[in-house]
């Protein structure tokens, strides 16, 4: 029987980088949709999902703010616990000097999954772990290992929870004698056993497979911001993003921009829900230098459906919010 949950006093919002979190979370933007000119060859092997896809639209903005949101998450490092006790602040039960446990978190349902990428193990070195909360009790069920986890993987970098699936990411992995090619582990929600290690087809040294991960029903989305792509450039930072499907481990397609240039690191983040997949790309130069993108694609086909592109974005106008906001 779940736990009775007492009326909660009024919280103030949290900070995210020294501004309140209502503040960040409702800032408007005006975007340029690109619809790219060419598409890749369909994947075939992909489910289709339907004859004609639908207007994308309504569906960016959803996606768009979990981008933006999941970003801005990553730098809370004290959640405030809105549980049985109003206030609590959780920790993990093994807590140590260095672990910054609540480097990445995710909420789905009753459960909240925390990240500390900086986590030792038994006898190690930022080896990384993850752990997973009763949202209503407060009470930590399980830590999540990697089952090959070795010095320096920085397991928990990113982290994603949706139905029975947990999915962690640890970007600095040596995957198949690689040098941080990067891997994603895949845990069983149920019983917190580790059912997929996930790798991309083409790993290479340094691209970082796992920097950023996002989950929705059985489809997992991986950034990975280093990956050079077609560049003859060493150490391009292309980026792209890749889906998976957790009931097998396999990998589906690889997500790249159309008009991916050198350091443009697609990747950086990731957002998955339903039918479409977005990734940003904060160093993409638009009309300038480092302006910054993002890329929605259809995960049935893997074709790149729109670039998003910030029309009028500036200090001036954030602070401007935040004086409106106070």
């Amino acid at each position: 029987m779940p736990l009775p949950i007492a009326p909660t006093p009024a919280i103030p919002p949290p900070l995210l980088g020294g501004v309140p979190y209502s503040n960040q979370v409702s800032l408007f933007f005006e975007f340029r949709i690109e619809t790219p000119q060419t598409h890749p060859q369909n994947m075939n092997h992909l489910p289709n999902k339907r004859n004609a896809p639908p207007n994308p639209t309504g569906r960016i903005a959803v996606l768009l703010f979990a981008l933006l949101f999941s970003v801005n998450l990553s730098l809370v490092s004290a959640l405030p616990y809105a549980g049985s006790t109003p206030g609590n602040k959780l920790v993990a039960s093994d807590t140590a000097d260095g672990d910054e446990l609540g480097y990445s978190l995710s909420v789905s349902g009753d459960y909240l999954l925390v990240g500390a990428p900086e986590e030792d193990g038994a006898a190690g070195d930022n080896r990384g772990a993850a752990y997973l909360y009763d949202i209503h009790s407060g009470a930590e069920i399980v830590k999540l290992m990697a089952s090959d986890a070795v010095d320096l993987d920085r397991f928990g970098l990113s982290v994603a929870i949706s139905g029975k699936y947990c999915v962690v990411g640890a970007p600095d992995n040596d995957a198949s004698g690689t040098d941080d090619a990067g891997a994603v582990y895949v845990f069983d929600l149920n019983t917190g056993q580790e059912i997929h290690k996930l790798m991309a087809s083409d790993e290479e040294d340094n691209d970082e497979f796992g920097y950023s991960v996002d989950v929705f029903g059985n489809y997992a989305i991986v950034g990975s911001w280093r990956e050079d792509g077609a560049s003859a450039s060493v150490d391009a930072n292309r980026g792209a993003a890749y889906i998976f499907d957790l009931t097998t481990g396999l990998e589906l397609t690889k997500l790249t921009a159309d008009d991916s240039q050198d350091d443009d690191r697609l990747g950086v983040s990731v957002a998955i829900w339903g039918d479409y997949a977005l990734a940003g790309a904060y160093r993409e130069d638009g009309t300038g230098d480092r302006q910054g993108a993002a890329y929605l694609f259809d995960i049935s086909t893997g074709t790149q459906i729109a670039k998003l592109r910030a029309s009028a974005v500036s200090y001036t106008h954030l602070r401007a919010h935040e004086t409106e906001a106070d």
